[in-house]
């Protein structure tokens, strides 16, 4: 039986650009041996003492491996942090315990956190921003228990799932202490939210995960209200667009969320503040990733987050059916949600794209398969808009307007082969899942209202 359900449960990951989508790579050496202090603890967590340091790199294997000079030279089989090559090291200052007092396996999680990964490109950039902002040690006490629980959180072996919880529910508590005290609410405290939510997304809670959605939208307001954007850190200057779009997209996931949070809503973020902070996202994002440029790259996110949303309205529709929402709530927030595309500038953007030519698809680049792949994403967000906006799913399955855009997701599909492998694969499961969404309005094209049992979702009783 084939189900919008099912289709939501495939369409809830979001593909990275990455060189390698499926596969975490392994760090660079970057310093060949390094004469290392023991800075105590039951743990014996071991970090480097960068100043005796001299032309040096480590070799490790893995970020929580110990290193080959502290392994075989020192003797020490426990994880040791590691010094990262000149580029990567520039922004940072040397991480230590002293900083601010934390304990040497923290140290070792925030150094976790910014080395170089392939996985969670935007998150590990904004984590690399925190360290610019708010120093290596993260100062903002709040928002470092953030990016520890989210840290921890990534990391799968035993024993860090229980440490994430930890720094989880301290980052709440004093999230928490400062929404019953709005006045000692600081940025970092936003940023700190944010991660949270984020953190509990990957856990697949996402109760808790709307929960910090709505602190983040609280406290977002309460700084634009009260203080000057002068007086806030450059970082949330650029950046409270995309906590605060975040936040939106979490709370209006699903239409009972959205029609609890409505009111919470202010405006669409603008295209022109995404360009904003993808640029910043890209400067401080990892060399290992292939990005590509800023502006197809907010393209890229913008279209997959008003697709997200409204698949998930088709979702409760096709589940509760169509008498379950008053109409015009239902077409109010599909009006919300689409109007994050009727910006102008947005709309410039898509019409001055470059489309592949189809005659070259052999040596397509990175850029012409994500630009070939957003032509298929576009028409299937007019196709979930034609769906909902119909008076129940299979009578927008038998309209004109649906076929006419399941045809041209089939045309577009047959101009180029679907990518097996390299950077550009990491689109493939987006592509297949896009043109097999057209195959629902050829499966109702011959069917009358109510007479399709073994596709319960679509018959809407």
């Amino acid at each position: 039986m084939f189900s919008l359900e099912a289709l939501l449960i495939f369409l809830t990951g979001n593909a990275s650009i990455s060189k390698n989508a499926t596969k975490e790579t392994t760090p660079s050496a970057e310093r060949e041996s390094c004469p290392a202090a023991h800075v105590g603890g039951a743990t014996r967590r071991y970090v480097h003492d960068r100043g005796k340091l001299t032309t040096c790199q480590c070799e490790y294997s893995h970020i929580w491996s110990p290193c080959k000079f502290c392994l075989t030279k020192r003797g020490i089989g426990g994880p040791c942090v590691k010094i990262r090559g000149p580029k990567s090291e520039a922004p940072y200052k040397p991480i230590t315990p002293i900083d601010a007092q934390i304990p040497p396996e923290d140290v070792l999680l925030l150094e976790f956190a910014y080395s170089p990964q392939t996985t969670s490109p935007r998150t590990r950039a904004f984590i690399r921003l925190f360290a610019s902002q708010y120093g290596p040690a993260i100062k903002c006490l709040s928002l470092r228990h953030a990016v520890l629980a989210y840290a921890a959180c990534l990391l799968r072996a035993d024993g860090f799932q229980e440490r994430s919880d930890d720094h989880y529910g301290q980052a709440t508590l004093l999230i928490g202490q400062k929404l019953d005290n709005p006045s000692e609410i600081q940025d970092g405290d936003v940023f700190a939210a944010n991660l949270l939510m984020w953190t509990r997304s990957i856990q697949n809670r996402r109760r808790d995960a709307v929960h910090h959605a709505g602190g983040i939208m609280t406290m977002v307001k309460v700084l634009l209200k009260t203080s000057p954007m002068s007086y806030l850190s450059d970082v949330f200057r650029v950046f409270w667009p995309l906590v605060f779009g975040d936040a939106t997209f979490f709370v209006s996931l699903g239409l009972d969320s959205y029609f609890t949070f409505s009111n919470e809503f202010t405006r669409p973020i603008t295209f022109k503040e995404r360009i904003s902070y993808h640029e910043e996202i890209i400067r401080h994002g990892e060399s290992g990733i292939q990005w590509v440029d800023v502006t197809l790259l907010t393209i890229h996110v913008s279209l997959w987050d008003v697709k997200r949303r409204l698949l998930s309205y088709l979702v409760d529709v096709a589940n509760k059916g169509p008498h379950a929402y008053e109409r015009w709530k239902v077409d109010n927030a599909v009006d919300i949600v689409m109007s994050e595309l009727a910006d102008e500038d947005y709309q410039n953007a898509v019409k001055a794209l470059e489309w592949p030519d189809p005659t070259q698809a052999k040596s397509w680049t990175l850029k012409q398969e994500l630009t070939n792949y957003l032509g298929l994403r576009i028409l299937t967000i007019d196709l979930f808009n034609n769906l909902l906006k119909a008076s129940t799913i299979m009578e927008g399955l038998h309209s004109f307007e649906a076929a006419s855009i399941a045809r041209m997701l089939l045309e577009h599909g047959r101009r180029h082969r679907v990518p097996l492998e390299g950077p550009s694969a990491c689109y493939t499961w987006g592509i297949v899942l896009d043109l097999g969404i057209s195959g629902l309005v050829f499966c109702a094209t011959d069917v009358e209202e109510g007479m399709l049992p073994h596709c319960r979702y679509l018959t809407l009783r």
